[in-house]
């Protein structure tokens, strides 16, 4: 995560809008991101992550604390 930018490798669908769950042993354990804009590999905005092991940046509602290998459920 840089700023509100997250980097992830997605699984399962989730759109703009939706709230992630966090994953993690840190501070950020349990809260919730909402997804405010998803821009997919090829750099463009997109409504949804649909395809799997695609790497989008999620442009979430604040700033948090997450570290490679967190994991960010639906």
């Amino acid at each position: 995560a840089k700023g509100k930018n997250i980097e992830v490798e997605q699984r399962n669908k989730f759109s703009v809008g939706d709230e992630l769950e966090i994953l993690s042993p840190n501070q950020d354990f349990n809260k919730k991101i909402k997804v405010e804009k998803i821009i997919n590999s090829k750099g463009q905005d997109t409504d949804c992550a649909k395809l799997v092991h695609e790497k989008v940046t999620i442009v979430a509602d604040k700033e948090y604390a997450l570290n490679p290998g967190d994991i960010l459920r639906k």
